[in-house]
């Protein structure tokens, strides 16, 4: 909004303000009031009446952090903290969500200390798992949280804070350690143990006596050599370092004797592992976690002894991003949601249910259905009620998709085989939501952005500009080519007309009323204010309007003669992922949000409406109707509902004398 258009809002609502109250312009208010009420009533265009969106449905991807009690799990994720009642472990069931970040969790009582390096720490009132209540915050941003009796022991850039919870509402400072390098912290006693990680110089178990909550000081040190320090808890009087080591596939698992807390001794580095993350200890055993779950025995901390391992559901490290142990069950944190494994008796884990993560990088909306792909291939959204929005279906689950389209009961998907990495096109029988089949494949098209048109399909690959005929699905065939000069990292297409986005060489315009024989009509690159050209990496078109973005500007083009392409209007955003089209808007992701732009009047782009992300969330969007689909990678699934609002009531007002 330009300084002259906001300066008239404000005069037009002082002109409201004194016409409903019955004042007069002439007694005493400015001869400029009564100009711009008169401008107003003859001259000023309606804005943009403003569209409100919100979140109807999440479908969580990451479990950043993980805490159980009773029968509750509190899961992190990235658009909420969600509470799952785990008391059938095979069927987890959301039953409340609170939207903040927490990347990392802890429990003290009926409180839940939920913490971020985005947004600080914030104190959850848990005593009514369904109704979780945020009582209090601080605005310290951290990397780790514990909590013990009346005090949150929070680190955050190179400090340890002390902070007094005795009161939740006020969460109070205590006392400050430096802690420079310090990355995750154990409480037991009257001690913290701080893992502190200097690079290859330094990496140290540091112990610290916080008896004293206002004077923090340290008594002792371990220095514990090259060794990437992972992750610690405390039992008794050792500490369990887990380790890593670049260029190594065998870790120790450091067992570190604190009886006396100013000499801190190793006793133990004999058992080892994979990649060792995150640790629990709980009774007589340690859970370790990395590319395994371990179980190992610590009855004996002077010769730990693994006792089982069981494969993770996902395949490689990293997978597991927290670890909690409960009653008898491990509760897993990572990539693909949540996974629970029985552990009661530790020799022979087993699984026992899971709270499956959504993985999608691209989205097809039709109908009351989302199609999405990722990992698995395909996935089958029923989104007859968006609040209550359930994958119903998965298919192609050796796939890892790139793209999908979707055009009547068939799914078209580009990806690549998760054993072998061979890339292809896979269609995909959807006409049974339930029950996805694969019908279809060819190798002739790779990992290329696709666009579907009754019997053809368009790709971008690597070897240039595609024409495909799926006239029969179980058969798709090449039939045209076009070569160009880069890959077109985005295709689209209407009626006889295909349009490419081929970054520095601009938007490609492609005759397809002959399939067998593609034809270039036209190029253009769109201009910035200053007349310097810009590159084209993503096309939408909308009548006879194209929507081309560089990744940082959306720019508005008119087709209706495609040989001859004229540029209406531009409108920067900053940082753009994906831009989707309905009913004269333009729905733009980037930046943290979601944005609306009204594109009514293509000369004047006005933004109206935006819905900002508790975690930066980045993919690709499709909107269908009311519904802004978003597939957020590892971020799980967004369904935004958006509302256009009616114009605001001063207008009518403001025509009365």
């Amino acid at each position: 909004m330009t300084q002259s258009t906001m300066r008239y809002f404000i005069y037009l609502s002082l002109v409201v303000a004194c016409s409903f109250l019955g004042l007069s312009l002439q007694a005493g208010l400015p001869t400029r009031l009564a100009q711009a009420r008169a401008f107003a009533a003859v001259a000023a265009p309606p804005p943009a009446p403003p569209v409100q969106l919100r979140l109807e449905s999440y479908l969580g991807g990451r479990a950043k952090a993980v805490v159980v009690q009773g029968d509750y799990a509190f899961v992190g994720m990235s658009e909420g903290l969600l509470v799952l009642d785990v008391t059938d472990k095979s069927q987890p069931v959301q039953v409340a969500r609170l939207g903040l970040v927490a990347t990392h969790l802890d429990i003290e009582g009926h409180y839940l200390y939920a913490a971020s390096r985005e947004r600080g720490l914030f104190v959850v009132d848990i005593s009514d798992p369904t109704a979780p209540q945020v009582v209090g915050s601080s605005d310290i941003l951290s990397n780790d949280v514990e909590a013990v009796g009346n005090r949150a022991y929070v680190l955050s850039e190179g400090q340890l804070h002390i902070v007094d919870v005795s009161n939740p509402a006020a969460p109070t400072p205590l006392g400050l350690y430096e802690a420079n390098g310090a990355t995750d912290v154990k409480v037991a006693g009257d001690y913290a143990y701080l893992l502190v990680d200097h690079g290859e110089t330094e990496r140290l178990l540091e112990v610290v006596n916080i008896a004293d909550g206002s004077a923090p000081t340290l008594v002792g040190r371990y220095q514990t050599g090259y060794y990437v320090l992972t992750d610690l808890d405390v039992a008794g009087n050792f500490v369990y370092v887990t380790t890593t080591r670049r260029h190594d596939f065998d870790y120790p698992l450091l067992v570190i004797d604190v009886s006396n807390p100013a000499s801190p001794t190793l006793v133990s580095e004999t058992a080892r592992f994979r990649l060792a993350g995150h640790i629990v200890v709980e009774g007589d055993y340690a859970y370790i976690f990395g590319t395994d779950l371990s179980i190992v025995d610590i009855r004996n901390p002077l010769s730990p002894t693994t006792v089982s391992m069981l494969p993770p559901a996902c395949l490689y490290f990293g997978c597991g991003q927290d670890l909690a142990v409960s009653d008898g069950f491990v509760y897993i944190g990572g990539l693909e949601g949540l996974e629970i494994v029985d552990v009661s008796p530790p020799n022979e884990p087993s699984r026992a249910g899971e709270y499956p993560g959504v993985y999608t990088v691209d989205v097809d909306g039709e109908g009351s259905y989302a199609y999405m792909t990722g990992s698995p291939g395909v996935q089958v959204l029923d989104a007859t009620n968006p609040a209550a929005a359930t994958v119903v279906g998965t298919g192609l689950e050796e796939a890892r998709g790139i793209h999908i389209a979707v055009q009547g009961h068939y799914a078209y998907v580009t990806g690549y085989d998760q054993v072998t990495g061979a890339p292809g096109l896979r269609v995909v029988d959807v006409m049974t939501p339930t029950a996805p089949l694969r019908v279809g494949y060819t190798d002739a098209v790779t990992l290329a952005s696709i666009a579907v048109s009754d019997t053809y399909l368009y790709a971008g690959s690597a070897s240039g500009f595609q024409v495909v005929d799926v006239s029969d699905p179980t058969n798709p065939t090449e039939v045209g080519h076009l070569p160009t000069p880069s890959q077109l990292s985005e295709v689209a297409v209407a009626g006889d007309t295909a349009y490419g986005a081929a970054g520095s060489n601009g938007l490609r315009i492609i005759d397809v009323s002959t399939p067998t024989s593609p034809g270039e009509i036209g190029t253009f690159r769109p201009t910035r204010g200053d007349g310097s050209p810009v590159d084209v990496h993503g096309v939408v078109v909308s009548g006879s309007l194209a929507y081309v973005d560089d990744r940082s500007t959306l720019y508005v083009v008119d087709v209706s003669n495609p040989e001859a392409p004229q540029q209406r209007g531009y409108y920067d955003m900053g940082h753009i992922d994906d831009v989707a089209v309905e009913a004269n808007h333009a729905y733009v992701l980037g930046e943290g949000r979601m944005r609306v732009v009204n594109a009514a009047s293509p000369v004047d782009l006005r933004e109206v409406g935006s819905y900002i992300f508790l975690t930066p969330v980045h993919g690709r969007i499709d909107v269908t109707g009311d519904r802004v689909y978003i597939a957020g990678g590892d971020e799980g699934f967004l369904i935004l509902r958006a509302t256009t609002l009616p114009h605001s009531v001063w207008l009518p007002l403001a025509q009365r004398e």
